[in-house]
C-alpha cells in the first residue's frame, strides 16, 4: 500500500513548512554559537515526534532538516564538537520509513551519531534527556516537539509541556483546541495538556479570548521548567485559518537571543506569517520593516523619568519584548529618540559621539516626558 494511502507519510502544508523554517533558522544560529565554545564537546538534538523522514511530495521532514543543519553548516569546519541525534517515533511504519531515509543519506560523518527510538514520546523523551545528561554532563540539548503531523486528533498528555533541562521548540495547536473547546471528547485532552483549571477559566469566552487564554496557560506550564518562554504565532493568510503556535523555552539567555534573531529573519511561507504573541493581544509581526514605536513606548513605561544604563535597556529588550537587544535597540530606537529630543544622556563620558551607546562606557540615559501609563505593551 502506498505511503499516501496508509498515512505513513502526509502532504506538507503551509503550516508544516512554516514550522520547519523556524526550526532550521534557529538551528542555523544555535549550532555555531555552541559548537565553537571551548567547554562544549557534545551537542544533543532530539525530535520527539520524528515522523517518516519525508512528506509525500519528497520534502524532508524535521529529522533530515536537523541533520542537515549540522552537517551542512557553513561554519562546520570550526566546530570541535560531536552531535548526537535522537529521533523518537511510535508508529512502526514511520520508524521503518525514517530508517530507510537515513540509510539513503549514507553513513553519518565523523562526529555525528544517530539513533531512531521506536516508542511513545511521553515514555521515551525524559529518559533520553536524562541518559544524555549522564553520558555527556552539561551538554547543550535542543528538542523539537511537534506532535501534530498526520494525526491531529491523537491524544496528548501533560508531558508535552513538562520539559527537563533543555531548550525546546514545541508546537501546540491552540487554534484547534480553542475552536473545539466544548466538543465531545475534548475534555480529557484539554485537561491533560492545560490542567483542570482550563475549564473554569475558559468557560463562556469567545474563541479569540479563549485562544489567548490557552496561550497564557501554555506559557505558565512551560515556565515550570523554562525560565524564558516566547510564543510564536503562525498567522494564516485567510480569516478562516486557525492560529496555531510554536513555543520556545530556554534557561539560557544566549538561546533566547538567538531564537529572537532567527525569528526576525523569517519570510512568510505557504500562506503563513509569523508574530510574537507572548502577550496575547499585543503581538509584534516579524517583518522586513518593523514598527519600533512599541519598543520605544515600552522602554518609556519601564524606566519612566528615572536614569538607566544601556545595559539595563538591553536586558529589558531581550527578556521582556520581542525586539532585538543588539541590532535594533540602539540604532532603531535609542538613537532616533535622542535625535528627536525624547532621550538625553546624563553626564556622558568624555569623547562620546552623539547617538552612540557603547557598552562598558558607563553611559546613563533618561527619557523626557515619559507616558503616564504603567500598562505593559507586550
Amino acid at each position: 500500500m502506498a505511503d499516501s494511502e496508509d498515512k505513513t507519510r502526509w502532504k506538507q502544508e503551509g503550516r508544516t513548512a512554516a514550522k520547519h523554517q523556524v526550526l532550521t533558522e534557529y538551528l542555523g544560529a544555535w549550532i555555531p554559537i555552541l559548537g565553537q565554545l571551548d567547554w562544549v564537546h557534545d551537542l544533543v538534538l532530539i525530535d520527539g515526534f520524528a515522523g517518516p523522514g519525508r512528506h509525500t511530495g519528497g520534502e524532508p521532514g524535521s529529522p533530515l532538516l536537523m541533520l542537515e543543519a549540522f552537517i551542512e553548516h557553513r561554519a562546520k569546519q570550526r566546530f570541535d564538537v560531536e552531535a548526537h541525534f535522537f529521533f523518537i517515533e511510535k508508529d512502526l511504519r514511520r520508524v521503518e520509513s525514517l530508517r530507510r531515509e537515513l540509510d539513503a543519506q549514507g553513513v553519518p560523518p565523523d562526529g555525528v551519531t544517530v539513533e531512531v527510538i521506536p516508542g511513545d514520546y511521553a515514555q521515551e523523551f525524559s529518559p533520553v534527556v536524562e541518559a544524555a545528561r549522564e553520558r555527556w554532563p552539561d551538554c547543550p540539548i535542543f528538542a523539537f516537539i511537534d506532535p501534530f503531523g498526520a494525526d491531529p486528533h491523537q491524544e496528548l498528555t501533560a508531558d508535552l509541556l513538562s520539559l527537563p533541562r533543555c531548550e525546546a521548540l514545541t508546537f501546540v495547536p491552540i487554534g484547534y483546541f480553542a475552536d473545539l473547546f466544548v466538543a465531545p471528547g475534548m475534555q480529557r485532552t484539554l485537561g491533560q495538556v492545560f490542567g483542570d483549571k482550563v475549564f473554569e477559566r475558559g468557560a463562556g469566552l469567545e474563541p479569540t479570548a479563549r485562544r489567548e487564554l490557552l496561550v497564557e496557560m501554555t506559557e505558565e506550564r512551560l515556565r515550570g521548567s523554562c525560565k524564558w518562554v516566547r510564543a510564536i504565532e503562525l498567522v494564516p493568510a485567510g480569516p478562516q485559518g486557525r492560529h496555531h503556535y510554536l513555543f520556545f523555552g530556554t534557561n539560557n539567555p544566549t538561546g533566547l537571543a538567538r531564537m529572537k534573531s532567527a525569528m526576525w529573519k523569517l519570510d512568510p511561507v505557504g500562506g503563513v506569517s509569523f508574530r510574537d504573541s507572548t502577550q496575547p493581544g499585543q503581538g509584534v509581526m516579524f517583518e522586513d520593516e518593523p514598527e519600533f514605536g512599541p519598543l520605544l513606548a515600552a522602554l518609556k513605561v519601564r524606566f519612566g523619568d528615572s536614569i538607566f544604563t544601556v545595559e539595563e535597556a538591553e536586558d529589558f529588550t531581550l527578556f521582556d519584548t520581542p525586539y532585538l537587544h543588539d541590532s535594533q535597540l540602539k540604532s532603531k530606537v535609542l538613537a532616533p529618540a535622542e535625535r528627536a529630543g525624547e532621550l538625553e544622556p546624563i553626564d556622558p563620558p568624555a569623547g562620546r559621539k552623539k547617538n552612540t551607546y557603547k557598552k562598558g562606557t558607563g553611559i546613563r540615559l533618561r527619557f523626557i516626558e515619559p507616558p503616564p501609563s504603567n500598562e505593559s505593551l507586550f
